[in-house]
């Protein structure tokens, strides 16, 4: 569930984006993981679903749990010092999982997304682009390449590289980004993209 609410945040069209529901959620989830290690579990131990709906290890929900408030402060309040706090508690808890083959996640390209996302709000263009495109190389996520598509487009609206180029590498992230999830992408979000990049053509040509 940690996850799902992740994915709620990032990908509803809503403009308020269930911020309040989702922090809830994930403090939640922070409490209960810092009650369960109190109580002696171990971060390897398979938590069922007094946590999740899936049987997780008690670091990846730990994990997600803080990556979600991480996600929800750059999005929500642009509280870059504290969401940066909470990737670093967030891949903490993540390197405590011992068998990443078992139970296969995003959770460290998804920090990664989430700090790129901190590059472009401190308008640290070129390092945001680096850092998306190193989530989607280790793993594919459509609203990683959205991320990706529109810090290309802010590159390009800057003219600090070759426009054209970056816009035609903002049209191939969305195009992964549709490929990766038909039907179930962010629509509203994909168009926007896309207006921003035909608009930024049109002056261009």
């Amino acid at each position: 569930m940690a996850a799902r609410y992740v994915a709620a945040l990032r990908l509803n069209g809503n403009p308020t984006r269930n911020f309040n529901e989702c922090e809830h959620y994930f403090g939640r989830v922070i409490a209960a993981g810092d009650r369960l290690q109190a109580a002696g579990k171990g971060p390897t131990r398979v938590i069922g679903n007094s946590l999740d709906e899936r049987e997780w290890p008690l670091a990846l929900i730990r994990a997600w749990g803080h990556l979600g408030l991480a996600f929800s402060y750059v999005e929500r309040d642009g509280d870059l010092a504290t969401a940066l706090d909470e990737i670093t508690a967030a891949r903490s808890h993540a390197e405590k999982i011992l068998r990443p083959d078992r139970f296969p996640t995003r959770i460290k390209a998804a920090c990664t997304d989430c700090e790129g996302l901190i590059s472009l709000k401190n308008e640290e263009i070129t390092d945001a682009i680096d850092l998306f495109e190193h989530a989607v190389r280790e793993f594919p996520y459509s609203r990683s390449y959205i991320d990706l598509a529109y810090a290309y487009v802010e590159r390009s609206r800057q003219g600090a590289v070759d426009r054209a180029s970056d816009l035609r590498a903002a049209r191939r992230a969305l195009k992964h980004a549709v490929n990766l999830t038909p039907g179930d992408e962010p629509v509203d979000v994909v168009q926007e993209v896309l207006k921003e990049i035909d608009a930024l053509g049109a002056t261009a040509r």
